[in-house]
């Protein structure tokens, strides 16, 4: 029913393909797809206003929304089977950006929390993390925080903010950040499970073994080069659709850099020396892509309500706003 995860798992999570009739009852959209049953430390599952909260997978996904939840409620985090027992205390804990993922690392043997985003682990406005995480922090005691993204986030500007985000908030945790190269066997760690199969493990604890720390002082702008810049061999062999988002996004990229002269030229150098696109026509579309920065930017949204709001690789005004 969904890469990288058995069954077995899946049926243990309470994850359960619902009609467009039942999604209604339970989230209020009646659209077809995978319900996830959110559960608390205890086992008992979360109540947030008159309902049982979860999240819904679209069957078929409404323009960038593929996952919905009823309106009005809060931010929750997402315990698979097993990741909230205090029997296994220390060890690396996993906060990772979706439910299917978190399953698919805690059934390999990786503890998980899934997150709904980057800023997903906190409340809003730096209240702390949310309940559901913190009681399994409490329950485990790690000694390490792993803080997993797609491969593509080497190209977002909103996950390295949220990495330092994080590290401040578990010090004096150490964070680590395990990298999906881009070229890698899959885009997330779900997908590289189901290609890998076997292999998996050993290959996950390498990406552990080669992951970036982040200090709770870090300067974000300083992490989003180091992570832009370990993948500049993996993004030369890119080709066809993985090519042209790459394109998309370097450009975001650029414009997001738009006060950091230096950096953004980094950045469309690489495009044009090492990809062999035309700097005119770079420019002329980071030029666009300043102008909608700009607009988000007057909207005054915090960077993570700009990352709630948005599918988190739009462009959003946060790097021209006092974040560095």
């Amino acid at each position: 029913m969904r890469p990288g995860i058995s069954n077995e798992m899946l049926a243990r999570a309470g994850v359960q393909h619902v009609s467009a009739d039942e999604a209604k009852a339970l989230c209020g959209l009646d659209s077809s797809g995978l319900w996830l049953p959110y559960r608390n430390a205890a086992g008992s599952v979360i109540r947030d206003g008159d309902k049982d909260y979860g999240r819904l997978r679209l069957d078929q996904p409404r323009g960038d929304m593929k996952y919905y939840q009823a309106p009005g409620t809060n931010v929750h985090a997402y315990l698979p089977p097993t990741v909230a027992d205090d029997t296994t205390v220390g060890g690396d804990l996993i906060i990772i950006e979706g439910e299917f993922k978190s399953l698919s690392q805690t059934e390999a043997g990786f503890p998980a929390v899934g997150i709904s985003g980057f800023y997903g682990f906190g409340k809003k406005d730096n209240g702390g993390f949310v309940p559901e995480l913190a009681a399994v922090i409490e329950r485990r005691k790690p000694t390490r925080i792993l803080f997993c993204g797609d491969s593509d986030t080497a190209l977002n500007y909103f996950f390295p903010i949220a990495a330092i985000r994080l590290a401040n908030q578990v010090q004096p945790l150490p964070v680590l950040l395990p990298r999906i190269p881009l070229d890698g066997p899959g885009k997330g760690a779900d997908d590289c499970r189901a290609k890998l199969g076997a292999t998996f493990n050993d290959w996950w604890r390498e990406r552990i073994a080669q992951a970036i720390e982040v200090k709770p002082d870090a300067d974000a702008k300083l992490l989003m080069m180091e992570l832009f810049e370990r993948e500049a061999t993996a993004m030369v062999n890119l080709t066809g659709k993985a090519r042209r988002d790459l394109e998309q996004r370097l450009v975001k990229l650029a414009a997001a850099f738009n006060q950091h002269a230096l950096d953004q030229d980094r950045v469309l150098k690489f495009a044009e020396k090492k990809l062999g696109l035309s700097r005119s026509a770079l420019n002329k579309d980071v030029e666009a892509a300043v102008k909608a920065l700009a607009a988000r930017r007057n909207q005054g949204d915090s960077p993570e309500e700009t990352g709630r709001k948005i599918d988190h690789d739009e462009p959003a005004g946060i790097w021209t706003r006092q974040v560095w």
